[in-house]
C-alpha cells in the first residue's frame, strides 16, 4: 500500500515539475531598450494597466494612444490631445513642455495623460512598449509595426486618379485632386484645393503618421490638419476624410489603391 502511495506521490510530484517547468519556458518576454527608430511614428494603443496586484479592465474606458514623432510626443484620449517634447536617454522616457486640450467630454471615462509627464522608465517587453511608473505598468501595442523600406509608393507626390466615391464629382468640376506622399519615415500628407487656386492661397491639408502589417492593413494616425470652407458644401472634406480612414491597401503597376470597407469606396492613386 505504501508503495503506491509512494508511486502517486512521485507521478504527482513529477506533474508538478514538468507545469512549472513550461510555465517558465512561456513566461512574460525579456525586457530590452528601446530602439528609437523602430518605435517612433507609430501609433501605440493602451492595453493594459498593471499594478503589484492587478491588471486593469480598459474596457469600460475610452481607447488611449500615443505616438513618439521626431522631436515631439502626441497623444489622444477620444476627446482631447497631448503634445510636448520627449527624449529617451538611458531606458528612461523624459517628457518635456507638455500641454493638453481642454475640451470637456463628461460622459466618457478616459485614462489620464499623467503617467506621460516627468521622468518614466520605458522598454520593449517582446513586441510591447511599457511605461514603468512608480509601482504601475503601463503596457502600449501596435499592429502596424512592419518595416515599410520595400514598399514602391514612398517619397512620390502621388495624385488621386480614379475612385467610385461620387464625392469625386467636386474635384471634377474642380478639375483638381488631391495629392498624396507617403515618406519613407512613417509621415503622411494629403493636401487638395476647395477652390480655385486663383481665388485662394490656402491648400487644405491633413498630416501624420501611418503604418502597415502583414495584412496589408494600413492605419492612418492624423496630426496636424487645416481646412478653409470654400462657402459651397463639404464634399471636398468628405471625400478625404474616408482616405484617411481607409483601412486596406493595394499597390499593382504603380497605382496605390487604398480601401475604405465602412463606406465601401476605393481611392486610386498614381503619379
Amino acid at each position: 500500500m505504501f508503495s503506491n502511495y509512494y508511486t502517486l506521490f512521485f507521478i504527482v510530484f513529477a506533474s508538478i515539475v514538468f507545469m512549472n517547468s513550461c510555465i517558465n519556458i512561456t513566461g512574460p518576454a525579456e525586457l530590452s531598450s528601446v530602439n528609437v527608430s523602430k518605435v517612433k511614428n507609430i501609433q501605440w494603443n493602451l492595453i493594459s494597466v498593471e499594478t503589484s496586484s492587478e491588471i486593469s479592465n480598459l474596457s469600460d474606458y475610452e481607447p488611449f494612444r500615443i505616438a513618439l514623432l521626431t522631436n515631439k510626443i502626441w497623444g489622444y484620449d477620444n476627446c482631447n490631445y497631448l503634445t510636448g517634447n520627449y527624449s529617451i536617454i538611458n531606458d528612461s522616457l523624459i517628457m518635456t513642455d507638455g500641454g493638453i486640450t481642454e475640451m470637456a467630454c463628461p460622459s466618457l471615462k478616459f485614462i489620464s495623460f499623467k503617467h506621460l509627464f516627468g521622468k518614466s522608465k520605458i522598454m520593449m517587453r517582446g513586441t510591447q512598449l511599457v511605461l514603468f511608473k512608480k509601482d504601475t505598468n503601463y503596457v502600449y501595442y501596435s499592429n502596424f509595426t512592419k518595416d515599410i523600406s520595400e514598399q514602391n509608393f514612398l517619397d512620390d507626390t502621388l495624385t488621386l486618379k480614379s475612385s467610385n466615391d461620387i464625392n469625386i464629382s467636386f474635384f471634377d468640376s474642380l478639375n483638381l485632386y488631391p495629392k498624396l506622399i507617403l515618406n519613407s519615415d512613417r509621415e503622411f500628407l494629403i493636401q487638395w484645393y476647395n477652390k480655385s487656386p486663383e481665388n485662394t492661397g490656402f491648400i487644405n491639408k491633413i498630416s501624420g503618421i501611418y503604418g502597415i502589417n502583414e495584412n496589408k492593413d494600413i492605419l492612418f494616425t492624423r496630426i496636424i490638419s487645416a481646412y478653409e470652407g470654400n462657402g459651397v458644401s463639404i464634399y471636398d472634406r468628405e471625400l478625404v476624410r474616408k482616405i484617411v480612414e481607409s483601412k486596406k491597401f493595394e499597390f499593382n503597376n504603380g497605382i496605390l489603391r487604398l480601401i475604405n470597407n465602412v463606406t465601401n469606396t476605393y481611392y486610386e492613386f498614381s503619379k
